[in-house]
């Protein structure tokens, strides 16, 4: 089987991998219009791929949240909760060691066997974590709720 990995200086949709992202602030009202947001955090896809792979998504589905938060979807995190999130974020980054992960994307069988994988040097995640951590802290200081655009 030939592999493929994620070309961290290429383009940001690469053939074979699913990834990024963003995280919007947005106003806590229901009613809001779904689009409108007031700060941006661009999620990379070494980001995107340890929201999963450390299981971060699993531990903000147990905060406050509204609508589904996973793959291909767009919940949102209560501003209630923020702190909590940020929390988790900053204990995760601080318990990384010191690697590189290898985590495995996606897979083709056909016509020929590629999987598709992505190398994450620890140090460099640790420091998206933080500043993931830090934009959750800012929404939540000024009232906003965090939609997970995945």
């Amino acid at each position: 089987m030939k592999t493929i990995y994620y070309d961290n200086h290429g383009s940001r949709n690469q053939l074979g991998f699913r990834g990024g992202g963003s995280a919007w602030w947005v106003r806590p009202q229901p009613d809001r219009p779904w689009d409108e947001h007031f700060a941006e955090f661009d999620v990379s896809e070494q980001l995107y791929w340890a929201l999963f792979r450390l299981r971060i998504i699993e531990d903000f589905c147990g905060l406050s949240h509204d609508g589904l938060l996973g793959a291909y979807e767009e919940g949102i995190l209560r501003s209630s909760t923020l702190g909590n999130a940020s929390e988790l974020l900053n204990r995760r980054a601080q318990n990384l060691s010191p690697r590189t992960f290898e985590w495995d994307c996606s897979k083709q069988l056909s016509p020929d066997k590629i999987e598709y994988k992505i190398l994450v040097d620890a140090e460099a995640l640790k420091q998206e974590l933080m500043a993931l951590a830090d934009f959750l802290d800012a929404a939540a200081s000024r009232g906003f709720d965090v939609q997970l655009w995945l």
